[in-house]
């Protein structure tokens, strides 16, 4: 999946609704993601 933060709309968050996205989508991974699925 290759998607630019402009498409998407990020570069258009403030810092802390950037960190609070990262905080969500980190939340969302498996606990024990296998380190060659992640791509």
């Amino acid at each position: 999946m290759s998607v630019h933060i402009e498409a998407l709309g990020i570069d258009r968050l403030s810092v802390r609704e950037r960190l609070e996205l990262i905080e969500q989508i980190w939340d969302s991974l498996p606990q024990q993601a296998e380190i060659g699925r992640v791509r």
